[in-house]
């Protein structure tokens, strides 16, 4: 890949159980979001997600950020209930970005991802509507 103009800290690879035992927590116990770099293989898009099942998507207007500087805004993931791996509930076009990225150089650095509660589906479909709302069909 290309220099990177804000190049990035090397962070470790993160595990469910880490981020229960270190995130922060609420007065009530409740894990706060918390954010995290995970490896793309990690990564899945949720059912939830508003723009999941249709085609790929054209991320040809953010692809050449992405090989320059990789994925910069956070993806919205919760933990998807299956080992260590997440599903993508925002953040759909700069996973395919990512993806495409390795496919060309062999590489991607692990994506930023804010990392919400498991199993709240309403709070995740709400989450990714107001992003669909916020973004341009592609």
């Amino acid at each position: 890949m290309s220099a990177r103009l804000f190049p990035r800290i090397p962070a470790p690879p993160v595990t469910l159980e880490e981020i229960k035992r270190t995130g922060p927590v609420t007065p009530e116990g409740e894990i706060v979001m918390q954010l995290a770099n995970i490896d793309l293989g990690k990564l899945s898009v949720s059912k939830l997600n508003m723009r999941n099942g249709k085609a790929p998507p054209d991320v040809s207007d953010i692809l050449p950020t992405v090989r320059a500087r990789g994925v910069l805004v956070p993806l919205l993931v919760r933990p998807s209930g299956e080992g260590e791996t997440f599903e993508i509930v925002a953040g759909r076009r700069r996973y395919f970005a990512a993806r495409t990225v390795l496919e060309e150089v062999g590489e991607v650095e692990p994506l930023p991802c804010a990392i919400m509660e498991p199993g709240d589906d309403a709070a995740a479909l709400e989450a990714s509507l107001i992003e669909t709302a916020s973004t341009p069909t592609r």
